[in-house]
């Protein structure tokens, strides 16, 4: 999201997921397809439009990580 970035996370946290702030991007941890719906929800309900959603990778091997592995994705 480009504004109230802050009150977004916040929202998100109170929903159990696990926010992250660096900079102007938010990283929230994945642990199942539930959070994808928290984060659509959240964002429809403070009338805030996504602005990208995209898994963050380090590495080759997180290319091929078995289904259902927690791993942050990044908003922003």
């Amino acid at each position: 999201v480009d504004e109230d970035t802050d009150i977004f996370a916040g929202r998100l946290r109170e929903r159990g997921l696990e926010v992250e702030a660096r900079g102007a991007e938010l990283f929230v941890t994945i642990s199942d397809d539930r959070a994808y719906d928290v984060i659509r929800d959240t964002a429809a309900e403070l009338d805030l439009p996504l602005s990208r959603m995209e898994l963050q990778r380090h590495r080759l091997g997180d290319l091929f990580s078995a289904p259902g592995a927690q791993q942050p994705v990044a908003h922003g």
